[in-house]
């Protein structure tokens, strides 16, 4: 579909759509209103003109779902992340991934942790 009959579709009072539509298209939407998106805000751009974030966004929000085979979509579906990057300002990103580092290589094998082979897991 292209932008404009995905936003009437998302209109609608029920949507029926697949956990990884509606996640990009939710992921879409949070990289769109990534800075100064407060309520006020929007309304405030709405006012300069049609071409404005919130007439850009796919979803009107979340409010309820039902999900078919939940299982599948939390578990089997789990092992495929979703994710749209953006640049973002680096802060202390690289000092936590090094700390986190530092903690992983003190962990043992039985002490801290245990596999499980058999069940495909760790405790």
């Amino acid at each position: 579909m292209d932008h404009k009959a995905r936003q009437a579709a998302y209109c609608a009072d029920v949507v029926y759509v697949t956990n990884k539509t509606v996640v990009f298209d939710y992921l879409r939407d949070r990289i769109l209103l990534a800075t100064g998106s407060s309520t006020l805000h929007l309304k405030l751009e709405k006012l300069y003109g049609a071409d404005t974030r919130s007439r850009k966004l796919l979803l009107r929000g979340l409010h309820y779902a039902i999900v078919d085979e939940a299982d599948s979509v939390l578990i089997d579906e789990a092992r495929t992340p979703l994710i749209i990057s953006t640049r973002v300002a680096s802060g202390d990103e690289a000092l936590v991934a090094e700390q986190a580092l530092g903690i992983a290589r003190e962990l043992l094998l039985g002490r801290d942790f245990v596999i499980v082979i058999a069940e495909r897991r760790w405790r």
